[in-house]
């Protein structure tokens, strides 16, 4: 079986902390490709700032030449999407794959919550990575009571979607954030301005 990793996110907009996460797990886990999956109507956050196609060719920018990355248009369906229904999808298109769903801790700690999540561990292995200021043991423990859980204890970048487009509303550099050219796409398309 290939071991392969599923990175998923709004990616609104994906930056430096999700390339740092994805290829943190790639190392740990040595996969040998991972998924990039921009969301395309998510059920737990609202319809994204950006439009679908900005993001999915953003998480081009940012993935691009790392060979081993590959960046799937699977949830670009006009309606609301869950892991398990796309995870499902990439086992059908891919039965030669083992799959682990890499999240960072804090979706972890509300993983129970996640649209048939239980169906979600039997189908992958899960993975979560340490969020700056999450602490290790918590996210053991928590991993215990989920079963089926593995906790890579790195810690990530502490960047956000969030502060990157409140950034963008007051005309801050965002460059060492999102990087070189998804900083001149954002602020050549006029994304986040409207917020």
């Amino acid at each position: 079986m290939i071991k392969t990793g599923i990175l998923g996110g709004t990616f609104n907009p994906p930056h430096l902390g999700h390339k740092v996460l994805l290829e943190t797990a790639a190392k740990e886990l040595k996969l040998k490709q991972t998924f990039v999956i921009p969301s395309g109507a998510p059920p737990h956050k609202g319809k994204p700032h950006a439009a679908f196609a900005d993001r999915l060719l953003m998480c081009e920018n940012l993935f691009r030449g790392n060979d081993n990355v590959s960046v799937l248009d699977i949830e670009n369906t006009g309606r609301v999407n869950y892991t398990i229904n796309t995870l499902r999808e990439l086992k059908r298109q891919h039965p030669d794959r083992a799959f682990y769903l890499i999240i960072g801790t804090d979706m972890l700690f509300t993983f129970a919550d996640w649209y048939k999540y239980t169906a979600i561990l039997k189908e992958c292995t899960l993975v979560a990575v340490l969020r700056h200021g999450d602490m290790y043991t918590d996210a053991m423990e928590h991993s215990r009571i989920l079963g089926s859980v593995k906790v890579l204890d790195v810690e990530i970048p502490s960047i956000s979607s969030t502060d990157i487009r409140a950034k963008v509303k007051l005309g801050e550099d965002i460059t060492p954030l999102v990087g070189d050219t998804n900083a001149a796409f954002i602020k050549e398309k006029g994304l986040f301005l409207d917020e």
